[in-house]
């Protein structure tokens, strides 16, 4: 192994090294051509080694391998997902069969070849990413204790970077062998994705299986038995409820659930309607204490049903039963003049019932509006008699219409039509009411549901960057040729390599949806307003939001006629292009480097064997062309004048260029030229990014980007932005030898990125005219803009200046955490707020009311009657009723039920009763 020097001649503690397939060409180690056999082609040896700190001491171990890799394939039954095509199991199914050069399906030489040399020959173009080389990683290995012999070794950078384990430990060899295996595979799997990709001209039909994913409902075995439970309960308990059904000797002929059904069964108890007839006007509460210790039994006698006062209980108890008489019985008219209601209709009732329900309304709304953003965190009456009474107050009810009015034993969904149709509407809504109660159940159990959504606390960040950039020779920067950049040679981004991550990301990001670096999106770099990297305050699911400065840049450009520049040559067949440059008052000769040059003619390489290069029939050319100062003894000044500025040309040549070219030749029907000149942009966006420092939804700008002003480039800049302007072109603007296609394929990296952008190639078609300034000007200014974003994301360590521990700025922002909040059903919500609730009934208040009229008179015999021969008997009868104030059996004036005309309509006496 050579000596590991660098341009400044210091030592690093290890070198690897890397010496693979050689080849006639000279892409390779050629120069083992005449030492190795060709049988052995195949064997590649790395070494890794721990340096001398000082010449005098002993020289240290190297550890060395040698391998040679093998191919196979082989039948497997494979399972695959649909979306991203990630293999999720394989089976073998046959043996492993060797993959030699004469197969069809991939050439082993092509990719030993490229590992080797750095780079591919001849490779057959594509509309994907014109890169003939393979990333060496040497930017990355400068800022390691590693150095490496020649950077056109990529499997190096693979090698150490593959995992991340220390340097010492590729001093085992079985670390270093296994560490390059990977690598092999890794590389082989990424060119058999090309390989086999999905444009075929032939395909083959093979059996297989599509496995579906399905949501299905999972029946909870606990709470399953504890519903077969309950259901076993009601079973049981219906089987005995049937069972005393049958059993029962004695039955009623009809359902006791009207008024007129109760008058029947009572009609020939004169006991009893004696006992009742002096209750019409009390209270329940004087009502229970009245019948509380008696005892009530239904007889049949002579085919009779009648409801009678069970004698057999004690005499004490029922003297302890003191009559109404002497105790509840009042004859004043004030006393009469409110009759007796259910509490639930008194009005402090009606209002604590109308506060409850709007309460509750009210806390429904205010849980439904404080759930519309982000949701609430978890929590780990019967009305079915009112209207017959308010009815007889009319005093000209029909029976059917009143006390033959069945509401009491029938569900709301019954009763609601039945109220219809006896124009009770108020009972109608009650009953509507009560029927949306039965809904309120499966209401309440949907009206919240859950959902996985971001709560935003507020937090406070510390920024890691001043905005401000550290001094940079912009004259530094990767090259067409190959760098190590050690030493002198590195300055800002640059420590080395070919600088060419920012169009692997961008490409990886619009062909594969690859995530574009931390701090950056496809047009503007953020300034970081945290630390992500070891924080223990931001876990991975974490979200961080708050505001930041917003740097990009921007192409300003102007068209060039060609009068304006002057061309000369660098060799046989080629063109560099000269012209005068002016940025604000200093003007400058720029001419554009050795690097990129036109092709002209037929132009001889150094490698015999493939001769000589040109292109039959119509071609086109695309170029990118950098510039630098012409003169040697430029000021600074003109230097960065020229280092800020980048030509964009395209031709046409319908003959083709094996003919050589004349200047004469250069016209703008075949020739145009734009010239740009990069600026700063600085903005103020929101921003939220994940806790990788990744954006996870578009930027809400504040203040649009702007062109910096003067007084702000004195604080970001020590010299002025033309030096980070000056090295960015050096990244991004790399082109190398300018060749001609007859193809629509881009020849350098921005042309690529400008089609992409353009999603057209008409300025690359050869068989189109060069493309007018208004056509290419977009695409050109959103391929510029999202490389300079993406280049300062991958370098924003190296280019801005880091803040001291103690000297953090803090700012205010929001870590937005995923969390299970609850929310309210809008739906469900709207239905929840029709609750109404009901009261209860009790027979003994209904005989009060007919106890002591001569309606209940008639009644007698009535209670073995069907409903249907009940119904023609009060047909026949054809009486009215009312409810008011009558004249009793007894002599005494009550409050009940009466048949017209002998009740005095209780409307009519609240009235009199109001004028006395």
């Amino acid at each position: 192994m050579r000596p590991n020097t660098t341009l400044e001649s210091f030592v690093k503690p290890f070198t690897a090294q890397y010496i693979g397939y050689w080849n006639e060409y000279g892409y390779a180690n050629y120069y083992l051509s005449s030492s190795c056999p060709i049988e052995r082609n195949h064997t590649l040896f790395a070494a890794f080694a721990r340096n001398k700190e000082r010449d005098t001491d002993p020289p240290n171990n190297v550890t060395a391998i040698f391998c040679e890799p093998t191919y196979y394939s082989q039948k497997v039954n494979a399972t695959v997902n649909g979306a991203s095509k990630l293999p999720i199991q394989v089976v073998p199914l046959g043996p492993k069969l060797p993959l030699d050069d004469n197969n069809l399906v991939f050439n082993t030489t092509w990719l030993e070849m490229q590992l080797s040399g750095g780079f591919a020959y001849n490779p057959n173009r594509r509309d994907e990413l014109p890169n003939k080389k393979i990333t060496s990683f040497a930017g990355q290995i400068a800022a390691t204790n590693l150095s490496f012999v020649d950077d056109r070794e990529p499997l190096v950078g693979f090698s150490t970077f593959i995992d991340t384990r220390p340097l010492e430990d590729f001093l085992d060899w079985k670390v270093l062998a296994r560490s390059y295996a990977d690598s092999y595979r890794l590389l082989f799997a990424r060119v058999m994705v090309d390989v086999l990709d999905d444009d075929f001209q032939t395909v083959e039909e093979v059996a297989g299986m599509q496995l579906l994913a399905t949501e299905a409902v999972v029946v909870q075995s606990v709470f399953t038995y504890i519903v077969v439970g309950f259901l076993s309960v009601i079973g049981v308990a219906t089987a005995v409820l049937l069972y005393l059904s049958a059993g029962r000797i004695l039955g009623l002929f009809s359902d006791p659930c009207t008024i007129g059904s109760v008058m029947e069964i009572v009609a020939d108890s004169k006991a009893l309607l004696q006992d009742f007839e002096d209750l019409d006007c009390c209270t329940t509460e004087q009502i229970q204490q009245h019948i509380h210790l008696k005892r009530y039994k239904l007889l049949d006698q002579a085919g009779q049903v009648s409801l009678l006062e069970d004698k057999s209980i004690a005499v004490a108890s029922r003297r302890d039963a003191t009559g109404p008489n002497s105790t509840f019985r009042t004859t004043t008219t004030k006393a009469i003049d409110k009759p007796v209601r259910p509490k639930i209709f008194s009005f402090w009732m009606s209002l604590l019932l109308v506060a409850i329900f709007t309460l509750l309304a009210a806390v429904l709304v205010t849980l439904f509006v404080k759930a519309q953003t982000i949701g609430l965190p978890l929590p780990s009456k019967n009305k079915f008699v009112q209207n017959p009474i308010e009815e007889l107050q009319d005093s000209k009810a029909k029976a059917k219409d009143s006390i033959d009015l069945n509401y009491s034993s029938l569900p709301p969904q019954l009763v609601f039509f039945k109220a219809l149709r006896a124009h009770h509407f108020v009972l109608a809504i009650v009953c509507s009411m009560a029927l949306l109660a039965n809904v309120l159940s499966v209401t309440f159990a949907g009206l919240l549901n859950h959902n996985v959504i971001a709560v935003f606390k507020s937090a406070t960040f510390e920024q890691p960057f001043d905005l401000s950039f550290v001094p940079i020779n912009g004259s530094i920067g990767p090259s067409s040729k190959g760098a190590l950049g050690n030493g002198p040679r590195s300055s800002g981004a640059f420590s080395g390599g070919d600088g060419q991550d920012q169009f692997y990301i961008l490409d990886a990001n619009l062909s594969k949806s690859a995530s574009l670096p931390s701090w950056t999106d496809e047009n503007l770099f953020y300034l970081p307003f945290t630390t992500l990297e070891k924080n223990d305050d931001i876990a991975d699911g974490d979200q961080l939001q708050s505001e930041t400065v917003t740097l990009g840049a921007e192409l300003e450009c102007q068209m060039v006629n060609i009068t304006d520049l002057r061309f000369g040559g660098v060799g046989p067949g080629k063109i560099v292009l000269k012209k005068t440059v002016k940025m604000g008052e200093i003007e400058a000769e720029c001419s554009s480097t050795d690097e990129t040059h036109i092709k002209t003619g037929t132009e001889n390489t150094l490698i015999g064997d493939i001769g000589s290069i040109c292109q039959v029939g119509t071609s086109a050319l695309e170029l990118v062309l950098r510039l630098n100062a012409l003169n040697s003894n430029a000021t600074q000044d003109e230097k960065n004048v020229c280092g800020g500025t980048v030509i964009f040309g395209w031709a046409r040549r319908p003959e083709g260029t094996c003919k050589s070219y004349d200047l004469a030749d250069l016209t703008d029907q075949n020739l145009r030229f734009v010239q740009c000149q990069p600026r700063l942009m600085r903005g103020l966006a929101s921003i939220r990014v994940d806790s990788r420092g990744r954006l996870v939804e578009p930027s809400q700008i504040i203040t649009p980007v702007r062109a910096l002003e003067d007084s702000e480039d004195k604080v970001m800049f020590k010299a002025g932005p033309s030096d980070l302007i000056a090295q960015s072109n050096r990244y991004i603007f790399q082109s190398g030898d300018a060749p001609w296609h007859n193809d629509t394929f881009s020849t350098d990296f921005f042309s690529y990125f400008v089609r992409q952008a353009a999603n057209s190639t008409g300025f690359l078609d050869p068989k189109q005219a060069v493309p007018v300034w208004e056509d290419i000007k977009d695409p050109l200014q959103r391929a510029y803009a999202s490389l300079f974003a993406i280049w300062l994301g991958i370098n924003k360590e190296h280019l801005l200046v880091p803040r001291s521990n103690t000297d953090f700025q803090q700012i205010k922002g929001w870590r937005v955490v995923e969390e299970e909040r609850l929310f309210l059903s809008t739906a469900l919500f709207s239905i929840a707020l029709g609750i109404l609730c009901t009261y209860a009934l009790v027979i003994a208040s209904i005989i009060a009311l007919f106890a002591g009229s001569t309606a209940v008179q008639e009644m007698g015999g009535v209670s073995v009657l069907q409903k249907k021969a009940r119904a023609k008997h009060f047909e026949k009868l054809d009486n009215r009723y009312g409810y008011g104030s009558y004249v009793g059996t007894d002599g005494r004036v009550h409050i009940g039920i009466e048949k017209v005309p002998f009740v005095r309509p209780w409307k009519t006496v609240n009235s009199s009763l109001n004028q006395s």
